[in-house]
């Protein structure tokens, strides 16, 4: 969540954060409020393998990093060229090598942009209908 908020701040960009836990949710949105970045980011329940996050500028994971493999086509099917990911902890594996990656403090942040390259590759990937 603090993630998302330092994101959304730093860079003025729009951020849309989904959760399965409620409460979660509720606590992004006090925090983002608290920070004064509410007019920057959306917090609902979601489920990213079903909602619609395409209008967001910048996506934030802090996921298993199966998880984020799981996701890759979905992020280059939905987002935009040029939109930006960040992940928490977990890399999108090899065939998706990451930007940059930092360190901080004890945590490993890791950053890729959306490109044309995905977003073809992403139209040879069938749908998931089992999520």
């Amino acid at each position: 969540i603090g993630v998302r908020l330092v994101g959304s701040e730093m860079c003025k960009e729009t951020g849309i954060g989904l959760d399965l836990n409620p409460k979660r949710v509720e606590e992004a949105k006090a925090n983002a409020k608290a920070a004064g970045v509410e007019h920057l980011t959306e917090f609902k329940l979601g489920n990213f393998y079903k909602d619609d996050f395409s209008d967001a500028t910048v996506v934030m994971l802090y996921l298993p990093q199966s998880i984020n493999y799981e996701l890759r086509p979905i992020l280059w099917k939905q987002l935009k060229v040029g939109a930006r990911v960040v992940s928490n902890e977990s890399d999108m594996g090899p065939e998706w090598p990451a930007e940059k990656i930092e360190k901080v403090g004890t945590k490993t942040i890791y950053y890729w942009t959306i490109t044309e390259e995905q977003k073809r590759k992403a139209a040879l990937i069938p749908d998931r209908t089992d999520a």
